[in-house]
């Protein structure tokens, strides 16, 4: 009975955070690729683009400024900003989320932000089959290869489950755990490992980590 209680605030955790993105994708006129920047600062955010260690992609700072590194790829900005804007609608309490949880519905919320699930199904069915189907889902939604494959699996069109597709390459490549859990299916973020480190996935450079392993 616990284990259904919790499930159940997992389950509604998640609908909230998609409900919420939709309604944000929606306020800004429901374009493709997503203007997450004019979302975000309807919503009182305000952006700064800095040079920075390649570690550091972007942090939110409490009076609502963001600082997103500007030697980042375009489509990892746009992730950025997406990712701290949920933080964002959690710290003014936009969206209810259980401390614990917070990464996991950010990942969920910029995916579903970015990529709503609906568009991106349409928009397969007229790619699928195509060895270049992620390629171009991707450049339609102006998002990373990787977001969109890790999107592509959670809804189901493409095989396998993120965690075995994403997060396993990630640590045998980097010999990192990545905290924030790819595996937007699973309900727990995977223990940390003696040797591992704990790092954000949106630190990882992970299209080049697919280039390593799949040599494209």
């Amino acid at each position: 009975m616990v284990r259904d209680g919790r499930r159940a605030l997992w389950r509604e955790e998640e609908r909230q955070a998609a409900w919420l993105a939709r309604e944000l994708w929606q306020s800004a006129g429901a374009g493709i690729p997503v203007n997450v920047c004019h979302v975000a600062t309807a919503q009182g955010l305000r952006f700064e683009y800095r040079a920075a260690p390649m570690s550091c992609r972007g942090v939110l700072f409490d009076c609502g400024t963001v600082i997103i590194n500007k030697d980042i790829p375009v489509v990892q900005q746009r992730y950025v900003a997406a990712h701290e804007l949920a933080h964002w609608m959690i710290d003014t309490r936009k969206l209810v989320v259980r401390p614990h949880r917070h990464e996991r519905i950010c990942q969920l919320f910029s995916a579903n932000l970015l990529m709503p699930p609906d568009l991106v199904d349409n928009a397969a069915k007229t790619q699928y089959g195509r060895a270049d189907m992620v390629a171009l889902l991707a450049m339609t939604f102006s998002v990373s290869q990787s977001a969109m494959r890790i999107q592509l699996c959670r809804l189901g069109i493409l095989p396998g489950e993120v965690a075995g597709t994403v997060e396993r390459d990630i640590v045998n490549e980097t010999w990192c755990d990545p905290i924030l859990s790819a595996d937007l299916n699973g309900e727990r973020i995977p223990p940390v490992r003696k040797g591992y480190v704990q790092v954000p996935l949106h630190t990882i450079d992970m299209d080049a980590i697919y280039r390593k392993i799949h040599r494209y």
